[in-house]
């Protein structure tokens, strides 16, 4: 059996918290931001690019992560920029890995319908919570300024309404263990459980 399953959701959802809870129980799982930090490490080639587009970002042949952040959560068309160079790169290695058969294989991307994965998965599970806790989450995580965690959270360019429609949606407003037991849910709706 091949099964494709997507993760995305909003910021600071979970998302981390499911994928390793996935990991434990034997499962794949491609994490598109840790291929796209992979990408990015010191002294990569496409650092150039992202230089000569974001002068300042890096240095000493290290990317700026922080600073690159803050330019592209303010500016749809500077983030679109950045898409433009790295999402090729990271397409090509998830692809990669993505295609391995008889297995089951999650896919934990931020950007899944921006980058196009929606029609390459056989589910999408959409971690979603209250804007309210999604603040005081992200605020506490990646100590940000509230107008700087509103930034982030509105950044997305698809409505979180529209990705919804389109997704096996799990309320992360509990805590970890409510979470958690959702996932099984999920497993046993999809009889998973037999088949990694």
């Amino acid at each position: 059996m091949s099964f494709k399953a997507g993760i995305t959701g909003d910021i600071a959802s979970g998302k981390s918290t499911v994928t390793s809870y996935l990991r434990s129980k034997g499962f794949t799982v491609v994490d598109a931001d840790a291929i796209s930090h992979s990408l990015t490490g010191d002294g990569a080639p496409v650092l150039k690019v992202i230089d000569r587009q974001f002068p300042g970002v890096v240095r000493g042949g290290w990317l700026d992560r922080k600073m690159l952040a803050e330019i592209v959560f303010f500016d749809p068309e500077k983030r679109k920029q950045l898409n433009e160079i790295l999402h090729p790169l990271i397409r090509e290695e998830i692809e990669r890995q993505l295609n391995v058969p008889e297995r089951v294989v999650f896919l934990d991307a931020p950007l899944l319908f921006e980058a196009g994965y929606e029609e390459e998965m056989d589910v999408i599970i959409y971690l979603a919570l209250e804007e309210e806790l999604q603040m005081e989450r992200l605020i506490k995580r990646d100590r940000l300024s509230r107008w700087e965690a509103q930034a982030r959270i509105h950044s997305f360019d698809i409505p979180r309404e529209e990705k919804m429609q389109k997704s096996y949606v799990i309320d992360n407003s509990g805590s970890m263990e409510e979470l958690l037991e959702k996932v099984d849910e999920f497993l046993d709706a999809f009889d998973l459980l037999e088949v990694r």
